[in-house]
């Protein structure tokens, strides 16, 4: 009898130790899915930037290499709007090098 009364209560002992890594391990392993998910998006976006980079490199412009959208479009998209701001244009008769 005192044997199987320890049994349960060591049983229970083990659970409520069990319990909470249970708990840590499934929000890790949310976690973890969440940041595959982004390390994807930022792979597709690299992808299609550097697509198009090597494209407007090597001189080739057309809209098919961005999906018929032009580069403010496609920098908008991929949230780099601002490296496609335009410089300010020199005053006439200053030239800045």
């Amino acid at each position: 009898m005192a044997a199987q009364q320890w049994e349960a209560e060591s049983e229970k002992r083990m659970r409520a130790a069990i319990e909470p890594l249970k708990d840590l391990l499934a929000r890790t392993e949310k976690e973890r899915n969440a940041a595959v998910s982004q390390v994807q998006n930022l792979e597709s976006k690299l992808t299609e930037v550097s697509g198009f980079l090597n494209g407007w490199k090597n001189g080739n412009q057309s809209d098919a290499t961005r999906g018929g959208r032009n580069a403010p479009e496609v920098a908008n998209e991929l949230g780099t709007s601002e490296l496609w701001s335009q410089p300010p244009v020199p005053e006439r008769g200053k030239q800045s090098f």
